[in-house]
């Protein structure tokens, strides 16, 4: 059993947002569950069915002799026959023991919505939330429905509009350019024009007309659609939501809400005082510049489909919340999250949030919270996939915080800024050669490039191709499709 150790801590882990258990394939209700969690793993970020397995006693029951000889092709065209687009699969058949579990493999999909061949997308395309899998609701059908054409909703013009005038567009390119000057401390920004307006997506031209898209109204604070698009800010006297001392509402051009919600929280947070030497120097309890990036990554991640839902920053005696509306994007889990994979559901907007400076760098946001979470002494930040919406947590800390140590950290950190944060990530302990790391990462997830490899693994993309070229020679590692769309297969001794 010793070759299989991995999948068998695999199984003694239990069910997740990636993996799930069925015992056999052999009743219509099981096979049509299978076919449902492997449309919620193509359309999430893939995910790998034992069958053999019992999902509630997680005892290895494994596959009949008599199915052995069919199931690979029985399950292989169910899925061709009942799932649609073509979802990207492997089967394998795992011995265990004395018993034998058929090991299937999901590949996030690039053309969603995948959904049942025998209902509409709307009624048949299925999702993966924690370790359940649930029929998608109409805001996340659309979701996939623009990743799957890869668009953004941001980037799409508002219906029912008319085109820009030029003291609009003037008007609009002053605002941001204003922003910019506000956030910059005293540096020069270049004014923003009309053409990088339209490369960014922020407007579209038509002939000699302009004309908004949804990111040209949400910036500016007076979309004719989605009305609700705002935050709302709670704060709790005790650890859950039956009473709440104080709300507000922020509303307004998303620089607006930004700035007033984060006021609010500032004007919120507790001051803690260290002296060293004869001086004494006050600090906030969290490091405001982890709540500006969790805050700033709401507002350009964040769903604006979901019409009617806002951004909730809620504060606790023990936390603060950050909940931002619909679902983890198609190949992105929670994980990939908290280490900065990039991911543009709303590019247009974040584009211009960059430009004002509210972003330093694609993709640094989280980790940075990460790093800065770690001078204060304080946990990681968590985050929680609730179907709907992702939530963000930072813990605030307690009576006893902060130790000497700490006070150092924040010290050093308050007076060399950014220059005081290490610039790599913090990261794990490597128990395993790299080359095993990085087969175990591609078996993982097959669509992983080479860039993303190296951002896991916390060393460079050089390395990361050195190591890959490698497998391939020796006949580990094999390319399956084109350079963009394909997959990695590795291929394990029999």
């Amino acid at each position: 059993m010793s070759e299989h150790k991995d999948l068998i801590d695999l199984i003694a882990s239990g069910e997740s947002q990636n993996r799930e258990f069925k015992q056999d394939f052999d009743s219509k209700s099981v096979r049509e569950k299978i076919l449902k969690t492997a449309i919620a793993f193509a359309n999430t970020a893939g995910g790998k069915i034992l069958i053999g397995v019992e999902d509630q006693t997680l005892n290895i029951v494994g596959i009949s002799a008599e199915r052995l000889p069919h199931i690979v092709d029985d399950i292989s065209n169910a899925i061709s026959d009942g799932c649609t687009p073509h979802i990207a699969h492997s089967i394998n058949l795992v011995p265990i023991g004395d018993k034998t579990i058929v090991e299937l493999d999901i590949y996030p999909g690039n053309d969603t919505p995948y959904y049942l061949k025998s209902k509409t997308p709307e009624t048949g395309t299925f999702v993966r939330v924690n370790s359940t899998t649930r029929q998608a609701d109409e805001y996340w059908v659309k979701e996939l429905q623009f990743v799957g054409v890869r668009r953004s909703f941001d980037q799409q013009l508002v219906r029912g509009t008319s085109y820009l005038s030029a003291t609009e567009i003037e008007a609009f390119c002053d605002m941001l350019h204003q922003e910019a000057l506000k956030n910059a401390e005293g540096q020069d920004i270049r004014p923003i024009k009309l053409q990088t307006l339209i490369s960014w997506g922020v407007v579209s031209q038509n002939g000699d007309k302009i004309f908004p898209t949804h990111a040209f109204y949400l910036l500016r604070g007076d979309h004719p659609i989605f009305k609700t698009a705002s935050i709302l800010c709670a704060r709790f006297p005790s650890n859950d939501r039956s009473t709440f001392l104080d709300r507000k509402a922020f509303n307004g051009s998303l620089f607006e809400q930004f700035h007033h919600a984060f006021d609010w929280i500032q004007g919120i947070l507790q001051m803690r005082s260290a002296i060293i030497g004869k001086s004494r120097t006050d600090f906030f309890e969290l490091p405001l510049e982890a709540i500006r990036e969790v805050l700033t990554n709401a507002l350009c991640h964040r769903s604006y489909l979901y019409d009617g839902a806002s951004i909730k920053v809620s504060v606790f005696p023990d936390r603060l919340e950050f909940s931002s509306p619909g679902p983890l994007p198609t190949s992105i889990s929670l994980n990939k999250l908290m280490l900065g994979y990039t991911f543009f559901r709303n590019p247009a907007i974040a584009a211009a949030f960059k430009y004002v400076g509210l972003i330093e760098q694609w993709g640094s946001g989280l980790p940075r919270a990460r790093r800065l979470m770690a001078i204060w002494g304080l946990p990681d930040p968590e985050a929680e996939d609730l179907g709907a919406a992702i939530v963000i947590r930072l813990r605030r800390p307690d009576d006893a915080w902060p130790n000497p140590v700490t006070q150092k950290a924040i010290l050093d950190f308050q007076r060399h800024g950014t220059e005081a944060l290490p610039q790599a990530p913090l990261r794990p302990m490597r128990t395993q050669s790299l080359d095993a790391l990085v087969l175990q990462h591609l078996r993982e997830d097959p669509t992983l490039s080479i860039n993303a490899l190296a951002d896991t693994l916390h060393t460079s993309t050089g390395t990361i191709r050195g190591v890959m070229t490698k497998l391939k020679r020796e006949g580990k590692l094999v390319r399956i499709g084109q350079r963009q769309t394909g997959l990695w297969q590795v291929i394990d001794p029999e």
